[in-house]
């Protein structure tokens, strides 16, 4: 009975000792990197938007107006990208993280509180109990 709250206590213990900094740390990155994700579609789809509600005559006036922007538009486009894919790639690392911490959490820190309070127990109950002579 009492050996499931001391596995609760041991756990959120070690959880708010070791783990929660981690986890918040990677979530708040997760977080941010989604943000991004989700600003950069925003903006592609106002720029298809507003390229639609405009007519054919509009479109071509602009497109040779803007032709040495676009080229600047599109290097900068492309850095995006790749600052995108290099906060991707971290946000795996992140994602791998907070599975780590999730099996610690819900597996191993359980599992070896168990298993040091049955060692406990088993050389308490060797200590106490009288040693028998055959």
């Amino acid at each position: 009975r009492f050996l499931l709250v001391v596995v609760l206590l041991v756990t959120n213990l070690l959880n708010t000792m070791f783990l929660d900094q981690q986890q918040d740390t990677a979530m708040a990155q997760l977080s941010a990197t989604s943000s991004d994700i989700e600003q950069l579609q925003h903006n592609s789809a106002d720029n298809r938007r507003a390229a639609e509600s405009e007519d054919f005559f509009d479109r071509t006036s602009a497109q040779l107006k803007n032709l040495l922007d676009n080229s600047a538009q599109a290097l900068d486009l492309q850095d995006q990208l790749a600052q995108l894919q290099a906060r991707v790639e971290d946000s795996v690392e992140d994602i791998i993280r907070l599975i780590v911490i999730f099996l610690l959490q819900t597996l191993v820190l359980p599992l070896a509180t168990v298993w040091l309070c049955w060692q406990l127990f088993r050389g308490f109950w060797r200590r106490i109990r009288p040693k028998t002579s055959v």
